[in-house]
């Protein structure tokens, strides 16, 4: 039932809190002090900008906000994710999306288990991995995700719960653990 439903009984979203702590760590100027050795063994290339993207990414991951970069290819998006979740220990799932990606291939899939009584069984998708256990998820190309794919993040996103059906089974709840990025 809708009335059961937590997102109609939370407390109103204070969006001039949100924006005030957005802008707070946008407008952070002090650069992280890396360690460039470890950097270097990843063959990651030292400019200002990309100093400054790290110390970006590694404060809004921190913070919980929401984080989308863009460029050329090559300019070490992926990387930079890589680095910061490995220095703030933090486990990250990377998931390419395409045009062919829909929410079930984010949400699992049923594979093969000898041990199960009917001999398959359902391993949880990335997205409900990191969502769950309060990973972090990157979806790379998500330029190229379906609008049907990109939908299901928004309202998950939106409103902290995925509801989903297992044939077979109830209606299964699962909440997003409060360190999911």
């Amino acid at each position: 039932h809708l009335k059961d439903n937590t997102y109609f009984t939370k407390e109103k979203i204070n969006i001039n809190e949100i924006v005030k702590d957005v802008q707070k760590y946008r407008d952070h100027k002090e650069i992280i002090n890396f360690d460039e050795e470890m950097l270097r063994k990843k063959n990651f290339v030292f400019t200002p900008g990309a100093l400054e993207r790290l110390t970006k990414l590694n404060n809004y991951i921190t913070a919980g906000v929401p984080v989308l970069l863009e460029g050329p290819t090559g300019t070490s998006k992926t990387l930079s994710s890589e680095i910061i979740c490995e220095l703030l220990n933090r486990k990250l799932i990377r998931f390419n999306l395409s045009s062919e990606t829909k929410s079930a291939d984010l949400l699992g899939r049923y594979v093969g288990d000898s041990e199960s009584w009917a001999g398959i069984s359902l391993v949880n998708g990335p997205f409900i991995d990191a969502f769950e256990n309060g990973y972090t998820l990157l979806l790379d190309e998500i330029n190229l995700a379906s609008q049907e794919c990109l939908q299901f993040i928004e309202e998950t996103l939106d409103s902290g719960v995925i509801s989903t059906e297992i044939p077979g089974m109830p209606m299964k709840e699962i909440r997003m653990h409060p360190e999911f990025r």
